[in-house]
């Protein structure tokens, strides 16, 4: 379960993620999976395709707090937490420092620099997306082409 969340997010561009194998430090939850994202709309993104994913795979959500707007939101699935945080939120309540004592997870996935700098057409940093080397995208006013 924590390591689909990990693929989604990894999918959809989260960028430092982290997972904390909790079970000897928490009662309430087994691991935490810490991700950061570039905006409220990316949050709002991952939150959606987290809890689709685990829906799709019978995993029940028991809870949820926050809201994107707010630069961080919680989902509780019970034995796993999944905090999506803005970069600045983020630092500002530094979780991994909080729950230090929590072996960190090698999850064996590259960076996301270095997974954007493989792709053909890089990022669409406005809808936060991957781009295909001929994928029209828009800045601005204008309407160019990925070449």
């Amino acid at each position: 379960m924590a390591q689909l969340v990990v693929d989604v997010a990894s999918d959809k561009l989260a960028s430092d993620i982290v997972m904390l194998d909790v079970r000897r430090v928490a009662s309430f939850a087994d691991y935490f999976v810490i991700m950061s994202a570039d905006s409220s709309r990316q949050i709002q993104g991952l939150e959606e395709d987290i809890t689709r994913a685990l829906k799709e795979e019978n995993v029940r959500q028991f809870g949820r707090e926050g809201i994107p707007s707010s630069g961080w939101v919680l989902l509780d699935f019970t034995d796993l937490i999944v905090h999506v945080f803005q970069r600045e939120v983020r630092e500002h309540y530094d979780l991994e420092r909080l729950w230090s004592d929590a072996p960190r997870i090698d999850l064996g996935i590259a960076r996301r620099d270095e997974r954007i700098a493989e792709m053909p057409g890089g990022l669409d940093r406005q809808h936060n997306r991957a781009v295909e080397p001929s994928m029209p995208v828009r800045i601005g006013a204008e309407r160019r082409l990925h070449a």
